[in-house]
């Protein structure tokens, strides 16, 4: 891809890439230019906040979404913010079968891109797979709001349990907290892929909190009598004087 195939420029705090690839087909001979074009722009930006537009491609192979996962965890370091724009379902399947959709934002457009990434912390990631969810730090926690009312079926859980595993190993997460105030069914496949993660945490000397679940789902804990092996909160404050 020629250098015109990547066209940035700044928008205040935020830079935009477009790529326009010829074909729309970003080929593995572009790669080189492509990850050079944005460590360029990465290096020396304190807090840089990165709008990728790929509203004119069509295809690129799973080595670009290694490329990209690189940078975003780059863009991580220095504080900044990452969102992905215009992504055809086609190549959204890239990143999940990659196994790092997760960890992404995923944006319709420019316009709702740059309004999540103002909205966004800098350390917060907004996660539009099967599941939603957001996640920003708070001192030595990271604190995850779960998006998604009903938990109800088998990939959904699957989709959050695995997910939050990808996330806290990639940022070396010690304590977690869950928020559940959304959430008002879950179903008791959910308790042991939360079980799974507590034992995880806690063979790193962390802590997993559970926060604002409804009675009746407290009640899934109780019958399943796993209510013992997890901490228990009303709040998200209250949750965090017990890290």
């Amino acid at each position: 891809m020629s250098q015109s195939g990547i066209q940035s420029l700044k928008h205040g705090k935020t830079h935009i890439v477009k790529f326009t690839p010829p074909n729309g087909v970003i080929l593995p001979s572009d790669f080189p230019e492509i990850s050079k074009h944005l460590e360029d722009l990465v290096i020396g930006n304190e807090s840089p906040e990165f709008l990728l537009n790929f509203e004119e491609v069509q295809g690129f192979d799973g080595e670009l979404v290694d490329i990209l996962t690189r940078l975003r965890r780059d863009i991580r370091e220095r504080g900044g913010k990452l969102a992905l724009v215009g992504l055809a379902n086609s190549l959204h399947s890239v990143f999940e079968i990659a196994g790092v959709a997760s960890l992404f934002l995923f944006c319709q457009n420019e316009s709702e891109a740059v309004q999540a990434i103002a909205e966004t912390g800098s350390t917060q990631t907004l996660l539009k797979g099967k599941v939603d969810w957001s996640s920003e730090f708070r001192g030595d926690a990271v604190i995850v709001d779960i998006k998604t009312p009903r938990l109800n079926e088998y990939d959904l859980v699957n989709d959050l349990a695995d997910g939050l595993k990808d996330f806290v190993d990639e940022i070396n997460a010690r304590n977690v907290l869950l928020n559940f105030q959304r959430v008002d069914f879950m179903t008791s496949s959910m308790l042991g892929r939360l079980l799974q993660l507590r034992n995880h945490l806690e063979k790193r000397g962390g802590k997993l909190m559970l926060v604002g679940l409804s009675a009746s789902i407290r009640q899934v804990f109780e019958t399943t009598r796993l209510s013992g092996f997890f901490s228990f909160h009303n709040t998200v404050e209250a949750a965090l004087e017990d890290v």
